[in-house]
């Protein structure tokens, strides 16, 4: 193939390939609102046959307040899990100390209310996740893979301020922890720890 031709179909396709441009903020409130639904979508088909401006009505009534910036964004991040089955990256945050809430706060929607937090790609082994809260409550635990299968997904009333959840990553993955917490609950630190 002479080389104008080849530079020729690079530059079409270049044309035609999405460019994500979603952000921290939009995976966090993907993750917490969007993924009851779409979590783990993974056809390669376009999620919506319409341009994302006719999806903007459908994404702020499950996705809670977004200017056309993000609910773009929200379109976007969805289309790129479709396509790379996958979140788009989320700086992770430095787990070989205690966070705290002001850690957190980059991984706190503020809409919702829920946590949506990268844990990093883990080695096989087991691992306990110690997360005090301020208040009582219900909180619902989410421990998922970058498959989006789940480790841990439960329920639990907080009888103190403290929960202490254990898990064993199986795989060499990424994985996320989504915390819901219901009720006056905020997290006011958590610690993980590779125990085998």
């Amino acid at each position: 193939m002479p080389l104008r031709l080849s530079a020729t179909l690079l530059g079409c396709l270049a044309a035609t390939w999405p460019a994500w441009a979603t952000t921290p903020a939009a995976t966090l409130r993907f993750g917490t609102a969007c993924a009851h639904c779409h979590e783990g979508e993974c056809s390669g088909r376009l999620s919506f046959a319409q341009p994302p401006e006719a999806t903007f009505v459908h994404i702020r009534q499950y996705a809670g307040p977004a200017d056309d910036a993000l609910a773009r964004q929200l379109y976007e991040t969805l289309e790129q899990m479709k396509s790379d089955c996958r979140y788009p990256a989320v700086t992770v945050p430095a787990l070989d100390r205690s966070l705290t809430s002001e850690d957190l706060r980059p991984y706190l929607d503020p809409w919702s209310g829920d946590y949506f937090l990268p844990l990093g790609r883990l080695e096989p082994g087991d691992y306990d996740l110690a997360v005090e809260f301020t208040g009582a409550g219900q909180v619902r635990v989410e421990v998922i893979d970058d498959e989006f299968d789940p480790l841990i997904d439960r329920c639990v009333r907080l009888e103190q301020q403290r929960l202490a959840v254990a898990f064993a990553a199986t795989h060499d993955h990424q994985y996320y922890l989504r915390l819901r917490p219901r009720g006056p609950l905020q997290v006011r630190t958590l610690t993980m720890t590779r125990v085998g």
